[in-house]
């Protein structure tokens, strides 16, 4: 039975190869393009969703300034 010192070098050898296989095959199949372009659509998305949703509270907020105005003014 041999050493496990004695095997390092190819257990390092065969996990660097394992993961260049591993590494070629995701760029190869286009994972990584197709991961890069759902999160550039979602950073888009986010981005425009919290510009909208802002807006949408200062309006509402300038509808509630509005309305206790008028009701301050129907009062006196």
């Amino acid at each position: 039975m041999t050493d496990i010192r004695e095997n390092f070098d190819l257990m390092i050898s065969s996990i660097l190869a394992s993961l260049a296989i591993i590494i070629g095959w995701i760029v190869q199949s286009g994972t990584i393009v197709a991961l890069v372009s759902v999160l550039i659509g979602a950073a888009i998305s986010y981005f425009v969703q919290t510009r909208t949703q802002k807006r949408a509270w200062k309006r509402e907020y300038s509808v509630k300034l509005l309305k206790q105005f008028m009701v301050h003014c129907i009062e006196k």
